[in-house]
């Protein structure tokens, strides 16, 4: 008769192995903790989120290539990623003057109408 296998000697290997199986399967068929798992881990958002941009990327590079651009006019809505950093800038901007509470240099243009 041959040796058992190392792990099978080791009595604690079997009970994690044991409990983790009993977790899986218990949790595995709980819908909430599938629901939970699912939708908020975060590595799962972030691929998504992922999958999603290599979508867009691929899809709108296709569809540019088939209507005749070229160079970087294949990125899909190549002018609104071209001016979202001073988009952003114009956004945080606005945002930092409503909490500080600075007067916006066009409410004094519509004053003077």
């Amino acid at each position: 008769m041959a040796n058992p296998p190392f792990w099978k000697e080791m009595g604690i290997i079997t009970e994690v192995v044991s409990l983790i199986q009993t977790l899986a399967i218990t949790q595995a068929f709980n819908p909430v903790w599938f629901f939970l798992l699912f939708f908020f881990n975060p590595l799962i958002i972030l691929l998504r989120f992922l999958c999603s941009v290599a979508a867009y990327l691929i899809g709108g590079i296709a569809y540019n290539m088939y209507s005749g651009a070229r160079g970087l006019e294949l990125i899909p809505n190549y002018e609104v990623w071209k001016n979202f950093p001073s988009d952003v800038m114009g956004g945080v901007g606005f945002v930092f003057g409503i909490i500080t509470c600075q007067k916006n240099s066009k409410s004094e243009e519509y004053d003077n109408i």
